[in-house]
């Protein structure tokens, strides 16, 4: 399996948090792209929708097995792949997480650029 995460290259919350799972990815299994450097989007992805949320590809024998995630589901799934964050993936999947999870998600997603600065 390949993970692909693409997030906003221009938002330094999104490279800040990057920056750390990428430490935390030993294997270096995931690869990290930022949505501004396509030249094509994802399957029934918008530009809207990366630009609200960061997004996990999950591509399993090829691009047309490719599982998506978005937002919070997107983190918790980075956070089961990569060992360190066991601990926080067995929290997050505590059922009725997932409806705070979201809603925190979508609030820091769009109050991003005035918590880190542009």
């Amino acid at each position: 399996m390949q993970y692909v995460v693409y997030y906003d290259g221009s938002c330094r919350l999104c490279e800040w948090i990057k920056s750390l799972l990428c430490a935390l990815d030993r294997g270096r299994r995931i690869y990290w792209i930022p949505y501004q450097a396509l030249s094509n989007l994802p399957k029934d992805i918008t530009v809207e929708d990366m630009e609200r949320n960061v997004l996990l590809e999950i591509r399993k024998n090829s691009s047309s097995d490719s599982v998506y995630y978005r937002g919070f589901y997107a983190f918790r799934k980075l956070s089961m792949t990569l060992m360190p964050l066991w601990p926080l993936a067995l929290i997050l999947l505590v059922p009725g997480v997932d409806l705070l999870g979201a809603k925190v998600y979508d609030w820091v997603s769009r109050h991003r650029k005035s918590l880190c600065g542009p």
